[in-house]
């Protein structure tokens, strides 16, 4: 009788697996949603291991309305974004902002050609 208790059947322990694989998949998700918006990864974190799927959902509404990349396209200079656009060295083939003149990394013009 104890045995039987405790006994899963392997589609019982798999649809728990996946039931716990998916709610972690959401709180790491969330988490790190907020950190890549300037958030909290810890707090966000422990939102989502607390409310899965949910803490997810608000996580994203949340950094969404908030979040400082979107702060950042919807009030940057002239209604424009002011993270810069990033273009790749010819020189080096390192990202640099489109609005260099010249490579930071190794010199070489970048951008619009010299005349």
């Amino acid at each position: 009788m104890f045995i039987s208790i405790f006994a899963f059947s392997t589609q019982k322990v798999a649809i728990i697996s996946f039931g716990v694989l998916a709610w972690l998949f959401c709180a790491f998700s969330g988490a790190e949603f907020a950190r890549a918006n300037g958030g909290s990864y810890g707090f966000w974190l422990f939102i989502g291991i607390l409310l899965g799927p949910v803490g997810l959902l608000f996580s994203y509404v949340y950094f969404r309305l908030t979040g400082e990349r979107y702060r950042r396209y919807r009030h940057g200079v002239g209604k424009k974004s002011d993270i810069p656009e990033m273009v790749r060295c010819p020189g080096c083939g390192e990202w640099v902002p489109y609005g260099f003149k010249r490579c930071q990394f190794c010199g070489s013009f970048v951008g619009k050609k010299r005349r």
